[in-house]
């Protein structure tokens, strides 16, 4: 086999490998989450070793590293999770999150009758024939045949669980950062829920070819490689992300400020807060957060949040931004020439330009050029 062939074969091994020790090396002290995620990628490196001596044919070898394999199989969403666990919320270790290494754990007491039980000829019998056409009358083997059936609804119940459970933390979180957070640029995740769309799209269809024979089916195990590709490459994107990802801010879940006496109505603190926002222009922070108002306002997050969006019938995010454009159509009216759209936008607050042409585009109904020609 030529040397680019191989070279080609074996960069589901290397590449993340090479990400993972990169991941690695550049993790801040006490980034969990970026060091839970090197240990996937080396996971996933250690998988598709494995794979590769299936996919190639060479069931003898394969034989011997099956239910290592699989236990390996087990640990790929379960790491995905626990990591964005890590990154949205640092203060959760990964002692609390080690329930969801349970199934890969009751795998690895399977293989103890997998390798104890059955010799060498067996295990590959098994590998090649007996686990898509059993024959009855061996007791182990078909202990390990309904034990495969089991690893494969692990495996489904997994890829669903952990699918959904993931696009609801991030969706949990984007809401929580829109209540908390005048600006959301760096901090939205939108890439890691895109990977994670793809990485549960590819796991469906590779276990799905798994669970079959593809050589009955489709003539050999080829098939396999097109979802296990999308596999690897979502996984390679990940880590590419999570070695840019810097930590984020942490979110305030458990109230900071609790006050003794009853709190204001919402219709009068929401005034409160425009008298304030009017006088004191604290929007013009880029780094202004709802917790650095609560004080000055004499309530709570819950309270202040509430009011908003009872009575602005936006988040916290949206209602700051539309002060902070409000600001930028009145210093346009009376300086037009004196800033150009990058002074403009750190002036008014916002932390990008883009930031800043998306929410003029959204509060004044066109772009920033358009009213710029008007003015």
């Amino acid at each position: 086999m030529a040397s680019w062939v191989l070279f080609l074969l074996f960069s589901p091994v290397y590449i993340p490998l090479v990400i993972a020790m990169a991941i690695f090396m550049n993790a801040e002290k006490g980034n969990s989450a970026k060091k839970t995620l090197a240990m996937v990628l080396a996971n996933l490196a250690f998988l598709f070793w494995g794979l590769y001596y299936f996919l190639s044919g060479d069931y003898e070898f394969y034989s011997r590293i099956l239910m290592i394999n699989v236990v390996s199989l087990l640990l790929v969403y379960p790491g995905i999770y626990i990591y964005i666990r890590q990154l949205i919320d640092p203060a959760v270790s990964f002692r609390q999150l080690i329930v969801h290494l349970v199934p890969a754990g009751i795998v690895a007491l399977q293989s103890l009758v997998y390798y104890l039980m059955l010799d060498a000829s067996e295990r590959e019998q098994f590998v090649t024939v007996f686990r898509f056409a059993p024959e009855w009358g061996q007791p182990v083997m078909v202990f390990m045949f309904f034990c495969r059936i089991i690893n494969i609804l692990l495996l489904f119940a997994q890829i669903l669980f952990y699918g959904f459970r993931t696009i609801s933390i991030l969706r949990q979180y984007s809401s929580e950062i829109q209540d908390v957070f005048s600006n959301t640029e760096g901090i939205q995740l939108n890439s890691i829920k895109v990977l994670n769309f793809v990485l549960f799209v590819g796991s469906i269809a590779a276990i799905g070819f798994y669970s079959i024979n593809p050589v009955k089916v489709f003539g050999n195990y080829l098939v396999l490689i097109l979802p296990l590709a999308v596999i690897s490459v979502a996984i390679w994107l990940f880590g590419i992300v999570g070695l840019r990802q810097h930590p984020l801010p942490e979110l305030p879940f458990v109230e900071k400020v609790r006050i003794e006496e009853p709190v204001e109505p919402g219709r009068r603190l929401f005034e409160n807060l425009n008298h304030y926002f009017d006088e004191q222009k604290p929007y013009l922070n880029s780094e202004l957060k709802i917790d650095d108002l609560i004080i000055e306002l004499g309530t709570n997050r819950t309270h202040l949040s509430n009011a908003i969006n009872q009575y602005a019938g936006k988040n916290f995010n949206r209602f700051v931004n539309e002060y902070r454009i409000g600001f930028a159509r009145e210093y346009i009216s009376e300086h037009k020439a004196e800033l150009t759209k990058d002074e403009l936008a750190e002036l008014s607050g916002f932390g990008s330009v883009r930031s800043f042409e998306r929410n003029f585009k959204d509060c004044i109904g066109e772009s920033f050029s358009q009213f710029l020609e008007k003015v």
